[in-house]
Formats: C-alpha cells, sequence, structure tokens
C-alpha cells in the first residue's frame, strides 16, 4: 500500500509561505499521536503480562518453570515490539520534522523570489520529504505485526489447557493490544508529510530551458526565440539568412547562409549525423557550428540571437569551442542588445565559456557573434556555440501579485 502520493502524481494548486507554514505545524503535531499509540500498546501489553502471572499462580511445580520460560519469551518478545516501534517512530518524525523543516524553508524562499536554482531546491528537497517519509512509514508499518507475541500468547495457553481463565486473558489481551492506532498514527503523520511536499510541488512554476543548439531549425528563420544572420561588423546592422539547405560535405549539414555570397562564409549548420572528422573540420555530433565572414567582401560575422519571449530571470551558459583544424582565430562574443558582454578569441582545440543571469525585458536581445579577429584579411573560422537560457516561468497567482 502507498502511504505518501508521490510528486508526479499530485493534483497542483496555488499556495502561499502561510500554506507551507500550515503545513508544516499540522507535521509537528502529529508526532505525538505516534508516541501516544505506542505507549498505550505498550501499557496494554504490560497489563496482559501481569494479569498472565496472576493466572499462572498455583501451578504445578513442573509446569511452572516451563510456564516461567513462556512468560519471559513473552516479556523478550513485547520488549523487542515496543523498542523497535519506538526506534522506527523516533526514524519516521525525524525525517518528517526535519526534511520537512528543510523544504519548507526552500519553497518559502522560492516565493519570495523565483530562480531556476530555488526552483531545483524546492523539488529536490520536496523529493527527498517524500521518499524518506515514505521508506520510513514503511518500516514501521512492518514492525506492527505482533506475530512473535501472538506466538508466545498462544504458546502459553497451549501449555496450560486446562486454565479456562488464563486462555479468556490472552483471548482479551491479543484482541486489545491492536496495532491499528500506532499505524494509522504513523500514516496520520506521514500523510501530513506529503501535504507539505505536495504544495512545495505546487508552489514552484516550470523550469524552461532554450538550446542554441536542441532548438535548431534547418526550415524556419527566424525560429521562435531563435534567429540567424550575418552583419558586416560586430554592431553592425545584421540580415536575416534566407539561403537554406545541405552543405556539400559533412554527414548532413543543414545550413543557413547569405545567398548574396552563396556557401560560402558567412553561414551557420549544424551536424545532424555522428560525429565527423576530416582534414578541415572536427564536429561533435548535433554541434551547431557558426562560421565568421571577412572584414571586406564577405560579411564578417555570423550572428546566432536570442529573442527573450517574456520579461523575467534568464540563466544564461555559453561555450564557443574552435573547431577548424589549423583554422585562423575568431572572435567570439556575447551582445545585451548591442552592448557587449563578453568578448574573446578561439582557434582549434580552444574553448571559452561565459554565465550570467540577466535581466531581460520582453524583445531583448542576446546575440552571439562569431567573425574575424583585428581585422585579419582572412575569415573567422569555425566555431561551435553551445548557448543555454533557463528561465522560471512563476505560478500565476504568485506573478499576478508581483505584477
Amino acid at each position: 500500500m502507498t502511504h505518501v502520493q508521490s510528486l508526479e502524481s499530485r493534483t497542483l494548486m496555488s499556495v502561499t509561505a502561510s500554506t507551507l507554514n500550515a503545513d508544516y505545524a499540522a507535521v509537528l503535531a502529529d508526532r505525538g499521536a505516534i508516541t501516544s499509540a505506542i505507549n498505550a500498546l505498550s501499557t496494554t501489553l504490560t497489563a496482559g503480562i501481569r494479569t498472565i502471572n496472576t493466572d499462572l499462580k498455583g501451578t504445578p511445580r513442573v509446569q511452572a518453570a516451563a510456564n516461567h520460560r513462556l512468560v519471559v519469551q513473552l516479556q523478550h518478545d513485547d520488549s523487542l515490539l515496543i523498542s523497535a516501534l519506538r526506534h522506527d517512530a523516533s526514524i519516521l518524525t525525524s525525517k518528517g520534522d526535519g526534511k520537512g523543516a528543510t523544504a519548507k524553508a526552500a519553497g518559502i524562499l522560492y516565493l519570495r523570489k523565483a530562480t531556476s536554482a530555488r526552483l531545483t531546491k524546492v523539488t529536490s528537497t520536496a523529493a527527498v520529504l517524500d521518499g524518506s517519509v515514505s521508506a520510513a512509514l514503511a518500516v514501521l508499518t512492518s514492525d506492527t505485526h505482533l506475530s512473535t507475541v501472538d506466538a508466545a500468547l498462544a504458546a502459553i495457553v497451549t501449555a496450560n489447557p486446562t486454565n479456562s481463565k488464563l486462555a479468556t486473558d490472552v483471548a482479551s489481551t491479543t484482541a486489545n493490544a491492536s496495532v491499528a492506532p500506532v499505524d494509522t498514527a504513523a500514516q496520520t503523520f506521514a500523510g501530513a508529510a506529503s501535504t507539505l511536499a505536495t504544495d512545495l510541488d505546487s508552489s514552484v512554476g516550470a523550469l524552461t530551458t532554450y538550446d542554441s543548439s536542441g532548438d535548431y531549425s534547418a526550415s524556419a528563420n527566424p525560429n521562435a526565440v531563435w534567429s540567424y544572420g550575418d552583419s558586416p561588423s560586430l554592431t553592425g546592422a545584421g540580415t536575416l539568412y534566407t539561403g537554406a539547405g545541405v552543405l556539400p560535405y559533412g554527414n548532413g549539414f543543414d545550413v543557413w547562409y547569405d545567398p548574396t555570397f552563396g556557401l560560402h562564409a558567412p553561414f551557420i549548420y549544424k551536424n545532424n549525423g555522428g560525429n565527423y572528422q576530416d582534414s578541415n573540420i572536427a564536429i561533435p555530433a548535433g554541434a551547431l557550428i557558426v562560421h565568421g565572414g571577412t572584414p571586406t567582401g564577405n560579411n564578417g560575422f555570423s550572428n546566432v540571437v536570442f529573442t527573450a519571449p517574456a520579461a523575467g530571470e534568464y540563466n544564461l551558459s555559453t561555450t564557443f569551442s574552435g573547431v577548424q583544424i589549423g583554422g585562423e582565430l575568431a572572435s567570439v562574443n556575447v551582445l545585451d542588445n548591442g552592448a557587449s558582454l563578453f568578448s574573446s578569441s578561439v582557434i582549434y582545440g580552444q574553448s571559452q565559456s561565459y554565465a550570467k543571469t540577466l535581466n531581460l525585458a520582453a524583445g531583448e536581445t542576446i546575440d552571439f557573434a562569431i567573425g574575424y579577429v583585428n581585422q585579419n584579411p582572412v575569415d573567422g573560422d569555425s566555431v561551435q556555440l553551445q548557448a543555454t537560457f533557463t528561465t522560471v516561468s512563476e505560478p500565476a497567482p504568485l506573478a499576478a501579485v508581483r505584477g
């Protein structure tokens, strides 16, 4: 039986910090019921054993020794059961209390300011809370079986078949020593922890990632948030590539290019096949390659442009890697609405990376521009571009409050 609802099956709802605080308060409030149920079970068994000892008084000396051993075994089994339940309950409640406090704090921080890092923290701590409580509950539930205690009680009755008073009292003890209250209290506690995990899961928005390579389209330009083109200089006015096709070399390189220059740099293409290498280039499978032009003649820069679809916080991560064997130094740049964020250069076998959290307005552009270096008359050679933007979309009620 599943006592704790899995994260994947939960129904999403809008929550606030007050909701999370109330959920955690319920977790703390429910833990005492487990201890009370275990104490009540212990009291019932202790009283039952005391009554059994009374019933066995006056037993013939020969049987008395055997009865003593049976009662000692019953007391031993009783002690083991209660100790196991208390140990299991301690682990269960510590998981709910400790993991719940961590998860609640992560959720409240996220609600104050939604970021991808905080979203990851919320979802991971909610999963840990869910999983650890579920596992601890399963252990406690398995230890609530009274098989050894019941067997010890039955053995005493079997050894004293003519003692009707003993049989009646053992039957009463067996009936009253129910573990159902312990199991119910434990499941109620786990349910409170599950509610907290559910609401934590509901508090977060969707994590969206835009990937320059993964999102590449060989048939549309612009392609949603991405567009491809060239420009005569780093900050010069750009022109969208309108030529599309497949390069006559490689293993199926889908290319965008400027028809003015034909299938000559500048252009951009993607390797849709496996790893490819010849004497000129070494292209990983799935790589997006950007090739600049020259400072004279062909437009000098090839551009991959990201346009923010909505205002918000975007986590940018990008790496430029030289892939042209024996090629020329290539200029690699990141620009925000034309203003430089990052500028460097790479050659074959070299990489340069840049990462930053950006607060972008809707329609703001981030331009990845690859081209020549220092008016080098030779074009800026092939560069693999790996660029991702990750953003968190807030839950609708939270976004409305902030708006």
